[in-house]
């Protein structure tokens, strides 16, 4: 008689059966709402200006994200690029030949596992380069406001963090922000023009 042992997700069993990530919502939920007793602030005006001129208003962004992007290539290319090459190297010899198939099952899998790692620094460090960025000012949010230095610390911080993750996530993330709001604002123009 065998047994079979099922892995844990987790170290530590959690209520509910909540997840890693479910608890680490709820606490960044309980904790935005805890604050925003201390940090809250009135209603933000926006300027209909920036709305109708939204290229002109991101395209600091785009350039910023398009620098972002080169830097974290030319960082990690040197540290990566080598064990890269060398791991598809292997991968194309052991596919070459019929008796290591089962190498290159390995190597497969050692490729994508090197190659999801890269991504995961790449990511790590271009989130971080955005943020840098943004806390020296270029910041996405703000620039949508009627006055941008009319605004709480917590608007600040939230700005500074999703400026400096959409940065980080590409020049491509901040194009399809930028087309989503060119077409609510040319859908709105249309009905208004239609009523």
């Amino acid at each position: 008689m065998s047994t079979t042992v099922v892995p844990s997700s987790s170290r530590f069993p959690l209520p509910f059966g909540l997840t890693g990530f479910g608890l680490a919502f709820l606490a960044l939920v309980a904790g935005g709402a805890a604050l925003s007793f201390y940090w809250a602030g009135d209603a933000l005006a926006f300027n209909t200006s920036a709305f109708a001129n939204v290229a002109q208003v991101f395209a600091p962004l785009l350039l910023v994200a398009t620098f972002v992007e080169r830097a974290v290539e030319v960082i990690l290319t040197p540290m990566r690029g080598a064990r890269a090459d060398m791991l598809q190297a292997e991968l194309d010899q052991a596919s070459a030949d019929p008796a290591r198939q089962a190498d290159a099952a390995r190597l497969a899998s050692d490729m994508l596992n090197y190659k999801l790692h890269t991504r995961q620094q790449a990511f790590l460090l271009s989130s971080a380069l955005g943020v840098a960025a943004a806390l020296c000012g270029v910041r996405g949010m703000s620039a949508l406001l009627q006055d941008p230095k009319a605004v709480t610390p917590a608007f600040r911080l939230l700005d500074v963090f999703l400026t400096g993750v959409v940065i980080g996530g590409g020049a491509d993330g901040i194009h399809k922000i930028v087309n989503a709001i060119l077409s609510y604002v040319d859908l709105m123009t249309r009905n208004a023009k239609a009523s």
